[in-house]
Formats: C-alpha cells, sequence, structure tokens
C-alpha cells in the first residue's frame, strides 16, 4: 500500500545509490494521500493495480 510515499521513495534512494535505474513502482493500492506527488518528484511513475476509489463502501457505515 502507498501513501505517503516515504517507505517507496527511501526504497527507491537505495536502489539508485546501488545502480538501479528505478523509474516506475508497483503497489497493489493506492491511497490519496500525497505519495504519487511525491513520487513524482523524484522521477518514479506509480503504479497501482488499485485505489481506495476501487474498493467498496464498508457494509454498515453510517450515512
Amino acid at each position: 500500500m502507498v501513501r505517503s510515499g516515504g517507505q517507496l521513495l527511501a526504497m527507491t534512494r537505495i536502489l539508485r545509490v546501488a545502480g538501479a535505474p528505478v523509474t516506475d513502482a508497483l503497489c497493489v493500492l493506492e491511497r490519496p494521500l500525497g505519495g504519487r506527488l511525491l513520487l513524482d518528484e523524484y522521477g518514479v511513475t506509480l503504479h497501482p493495480l488499485l485505489t481506495e476509489g476501487d474498493l467498496p463502501a464498508p457494509s454498515g457505515a453510517a450515512s
């Protein structure tokens, strides 16, 4: 899951120091808390399988 993008950015930096040309990242779930924007600033394109908006609303949620 990607929220703010901090952990993914930390791993990107480690991989880049090791010589890996990281330009894309895949995640299962993206929550819209700024992670995509942060990663974009560092040249990493995020590819989520699902976004929070794709998930059904919890049953029994108050309206």
